[in-house]
């Protein structure tokens, strides 16, 4: 999160700031545990599941992609 973003946050919603914070630590916990998993396997192992998730990440990211310029909050009669 961008830090001036991140500044805003605190200032309106502590939990949303909280719940990013859990949410990175999760994902660190989730990508330890399937490296540890995965290594013994071998390095093409590792490196099909490396590339897997890399592509559902990318999806993801391409899939919730906002249009350039579109703003953040919907108009009050679309929410």
């Amino acid at each position: 999160m961008r830090p001036e973003l991140r500044a805003r946050s605190l200032a309106v919603a502590p939990l949303v700031v909280a719940l990013n914070s859990s949410c990175v630590y999760l994902g660190i916990g989730i990508g330890t545990l399937v490296g540890g998993a995965t290594l013994p396997t071998g390095v093409g192992t590792v490196c099909a599941i490396a590339s897997g998730v890399a592509v559902v990440a990318l999806a993801f990211s391409l899939a919730t992609a906002r249009a350039p310029g579109a703003s953040a909050t919907a108009p009050r009669g679309e929410r």
